[in-house]
């Protein structure tokens, strides 16, 4: 709580900001609330929230509960405790008081991050994808923090600046296209076991030594299938959506392959299974109402090898 108030006090008297003049701190704490909000009371604290309380209510004047906050400085062997006491008790009393009289108190409250999800769905955000906004602000909010503590500046966010900074991950919770997750996917032990790498080996689009390619092809294969997953769990894609994409993706790919191996020679099969390759990774396919992007198209294309539905050796069948 100390540490609060002591921030709350720098924010107040912050010369960057033009407040160093007691005028222009009152007009400051006067527009302003200091919400405190915490899950439980701390009973050595009883006495400054009584105090706070009574001042709101008139009970006491402000250089009562300044004494109070005074008798609080005195009764702690915590330097550190000291040092914020020492910030708030060093604002000019009408300031104090101004502040004291601007603090809202929020005791109690069993479950905050309850509430936090709640007002994200209040934003029209559906339940499932609540987690998703929370971990995108979190993330983008503490690179915020650091920059500013980085730069020596106050971490100051306004309605405005979070409106400005924050308003896409709540825009993006909202859109019909697929959620993109960050997934760490497990590799297998053996890359070069696996059908699609071999189907890549048998046009020599791959060599046994490219184990660093073998691994991001297998990434974006175990990506797509992670997030097919994901989307079908989550309601975002349908079993049949799923089907009607690999069917979709095939019939493409069945309409290169016979096309192109029409009448090859035997000579020309290899660079003719890469040139079917290489066109069907430059497509991206659709989704329901989205479109995956190459990395994820890509993916589809190699999880469709792997699971023996396509092929790029003219003979990849009987392989």
């Amino acid at each position: 709580m100390w540490k609060t108030f002591y921030n709350w006090a720098m924010v107040i008297t912050d010369k960057v900001a033009g407040r160093e003049q007691v005028e222009k701190q009152l007009e400051f704490t006067r527009q302003s609330e200091f919400h405190l909000v915490a899950n439980k009371k701390h009973s050595n604290s009883n006495t400054i929230f009584e105090a706070i309380s009574k001042l709101q209510a008139n009970s006491i004047a402000a250089d009562a509960a300044k004494l109070v906050l005074e008798a609080a400085e005195q009764s702690t062997t915590d330097d550190g405790i000291k040092n914020y006491i020492n910030k708030i008790l060093s604002l000019d009393l009408p300031v104090l008081e101004s502040f004291l009289l601007s603090i809202k108190f929020e005791l109690d409250v069993a479950d905050i991050v309850g509430l936090v999800k709640q007002a994200v769905q209040e934003f029209h955000i559906e339940t499932a994808k609540v987690p998703d906004v929370l971990a995108a602000i979190d993330s983008n909010l503490r690179a915020h923090i650091f920059q500013k503590v980085k730069d020596g500046e106050a971490v100051i966010l306004s309605f405005e600046d979070f409106h400005a900074k924050f308003r896409k991950h709540f825009n993006d919770a909202r859109s019909t296209k697929l959620t993109i997750k960050s997934f760490l996917p497990s590799m297998p032990d053996d890359l070069f076991s696996q059908v699609f790498i071999k189907r890549l080996l048998e046009v020599k689009y791959l060599n046994v030594v490219d184990v660093e390619i073998a691994a991001d092809l297998t990434t974006k294969k175990l990506q797509l299938a992670m997030h097919l997953d994901h989307w079908d769990k989550m309601g975002e894609v349908t079993s049949k959506d799923i089907s009607t994409l690999h069917d979709n993706v095939r019939t493409l790919w069945q309409g290169k392959f016979r096309a192109d191996f029409i009448d090859c020679e035997d000579k020309d099969i290899e660079k003719i299974g890469r040139g079917i390759l290489r066109e069907m990774l430059g497509a991206t396919f659709p989704l329901c109402d989205d479109v995956l992007s190459i990395q994820h198209s890509n993916g589809e294309i190699y999880h469709l090898s792997d699971i023996g539905r396509i092929g790029w050796h003219k003979d990849w069948e009987t392989k």
